[in-house]
């Protein structure tokens, strides 16, 4: 085998050879002549309509655009409600968050209003000591 980038001519031999298989090749008839057909009795023309009902197939982009053509309120509307369900979830989420932040800060401020009863009730006590105290320094003075 040769390869294809190199061309090789055909001996004077081989190039009668392939003459002669080219004649025989076109001396042989494909065509057999001897089929008869039959002659047509029925000379009526048929002038009615077509009874086709199948429509000519569109392609896929023409059948996408023509079905947004049609349907794109429809989409606009269901677009702006997720994006409203989104932000409703979302704005719900936040309130949730916030409303445990707030308990957390109800529950540290009622935490901080008992220490400050503690510290009222101490310091009334500490009051009462010192009254007693400068009671009792006045009478020992005298």
């Amino acid at each position: 085998m040769n390869s294809r980038s190199q061309h090789v001519g055909k001996s004077r031999g081989e190039r009668e050879y392939y003459l002669n298989a080219l004649k025989r090749l076109h001396e042989d008839s494909t065509i057999q002549e001897d089929t008869i057909f039959s002659e047509s009795t029925n000379f009526e023309k048929d002038f009615s309509n077509p009874t086709i009902n199948s429509c000519r197939p569109q392609s896929f982009s023409d059948t996408i655009s023509e079905h947004f053509k049609e349907n794109w309120a429809g989409y606009a509307f269901s677009c702006i409600g997720i994006v409203v369900c989104y932000f409703l979830f979302t704005f719900i989420r936040d309130m949730g968050l916030v409303e445990g932040k707030l308990v957390g800060i109800e529950g540290d401020i009622l935490k901080v209003e008992d220490m400050i009863e503690k510290f009222e009730e101490k310091l009334h006590e500490t009051d009462l000591k010192i009254q007693k105290n400068s009671i009792l320094l006045d009478q020992l003075e005298k």
